[in-house]
């Protein structure tokens, strides 16, 4: 509770345009080295519209016809964000209970413009520090002494 998510979100995003053609976004991001299971999507001027995982494309009643569809006809709900300010345990709650794994970060001041993504392994960061700075002191607590 101590810890927010502005501490422990990841600054690099990579977003998708929401014109980008669908077939180009599998073709970039759903393929290959990327190994993104989503991302969020921004318009013109750079504004969050939604987020775009694997499964948003799976789901359409055919395949052959969204190839040249943009981006943006996929996304059918407003995107849960995470918020800087917020503790990492309600951002933790918040992807739990929507089933997500990851969720675009804003600022409440600006809550269209993207300034991180928080994961599920984001989260772990600070239980990690922790794990490795106790496993230093027990360390140096349990050394014998020097002759």
């Amino acid at each position: 509770e101590r810890v927010h998510v502005e501490d422990v979100m990841t600054k690099k995003v990579i977003t998708i345009p929401a014109k980008m053609k669908v077939k180009v976004l599998v073709r970039r991001y759903f393929s290959g080295s990327h190994k993104h299971r989503g991302y969020p999507v921004v318009d013109s001027q750079q504004h969050l519209v939604g987020v775009i995982a694997p499964y948003d494309i799976l789901k359409q009643p055919s395949l052959f016809n969204i190839g040249d569809q943009p981006v943006q006809d996929l996304i059918e709900k407003v995107p849960i964000v995470a918020y800087t300010g917020e503790n990492c345990r309600q951002a933790a709650s918040r992807m739990a209970s929507n089933h997500i794994g990851r969720m675009p970060v804003v600022e409440k001041s600006n809550p269209l413009r993207v300034v991180g993504i928080l994961s599920r392994s984001d989260l772990f960061k600070p239980s990690l520090k922790y794990s490795e700075e106790e496993d230093v002191r027990e360390t140096f607590l349990f050394m014998p002494p020097k002759e």
